[in-house]
């Protein structure tokens, strides 16, 4: 885990390298895309490490629609169905496996922007930041930093997620989790 995450991080250090200026583009027309509706469908998957000894996997997509202020500020409402797979140590004198298989749907909100213009870049870095409750798990926050590929509406989109849920009832422990999210903005 610890040298997939230090590849990631690498990776997405070395990327500026690729982000040079493109003429493909009237830029004229920039001001007209600086605004209005935007779409974004996203993937991403982690492990996820819970208080109790206790391990987890989940899988989501997100489904998400919003406002486009600027290029450096979008607000929007994101569904995301997500698969958590939970595994534990230790369970309670059974032996050592998977614990259970939930799907989850969650509504939030959405934030993200980019770090730098996108009028003369064809890869930019971004920031997203989605912030939720689910009732019995509890609130949830997961800020994500990344590079945006392509143009200022579609845009092919590379991610390193963290995610942070308190869950209460019966467990009340914290859950942390450090992925990859891929996606596409249009």
């Amino acid at each position: 885990m610890k040298k997939l995450l230090f590849t990631l991080s690498l990776a997405l250090i070395l990327m500026p390298s690729m982000a040079r200026e493109h003429k493909d583009f009237k830029y004229d027309d920039f001001e007209s895309l600086d605004k209005g509706f935007w779409f974004a469908l996203q993937a991403s998957g982690s492990p996820a490490f819970c208080g109790n000894s206790s391990q987890a996997f989940y899988g989501q997509v997100d489904f998400i629609t919003g406002y486009r202020v600027s290029e450096f500020f979008k607000f929007g409402i994101g569904f995301s169905p997500r698969m958590v797979f939970t595994y534990s140590k230790y369970s309670m004198g059974f032996p050592p496996g998977w614990l259970s298989k939930d799907l989850d749907i969650l509504a939030y909100l959405d934030l993200r922007g980019n770090f730098a213009s996108q009028r003369t870049r064809k890869a930019v870095p971004y920031w997203n930041i989605d912030l939720g409750y689910k009732p019995l798990y509890g609130a949830f926050a997961s800020p994500t930093l990344g590079y945006r590929f392509g143009g200022p509406r579609k845009n092919f989109l590379v991610g390193v997620t963290y995610t942070y849920q308190h869950i209460f009832g019966e467990l009340n422990l914290p859950v942390h989790s450090a992925g990859l999210k891929l996606g596409f903005e249009f």
